[in-house]
């Protein structure tokens, strides 16, 4: 989906081409996206009301590794010692990567 309006008006869009009874084979040309992902957005917008907009859901993926706090903490110390490897860095800092594979 090219341009610059948010994920909201791009669903909003592929719905209210649906109400307008444009097949889901246009619509997926037209946003370049499939047809199960379609079908998807099309099924979680059932229940909503006429206008309304299936909200994203949060949660999805794996957990991190590592904290924000030491991500920053570990990108300062690189970009003053850009030599270090990441073995280097795991090797200074086993407290904080003890659960991170290299």
């Amino acid at each position: 989906m090219n341009g610059k309006c948010s994920n909201n008006d791009k669903k909003a869009r592929i719905l209210a081409w649906s109400k307008e009874n444009i097949p889901i084979k246009i619509i997926c040309k037209r946003k370049g996206r499939a047809r199960s992902t379609i079908m998807k957005l099309l099924s979680s917008a059932k229940g909503l009301p006429s206008n309304a907009v299936p909200k994203h859901k949060f949660g999805a993926g794996r957990r991190r590794k590592t904290s924000h706090a030491a991500d920053t903490f570990l990108r300062i110390e690189i970009q003053q010692k850009p030599q270090l490897t990441a073995l280097d860095v795991k090797n200074l800092h086993p407290e904080l990567l003890q659960n991170v594979s290299f």
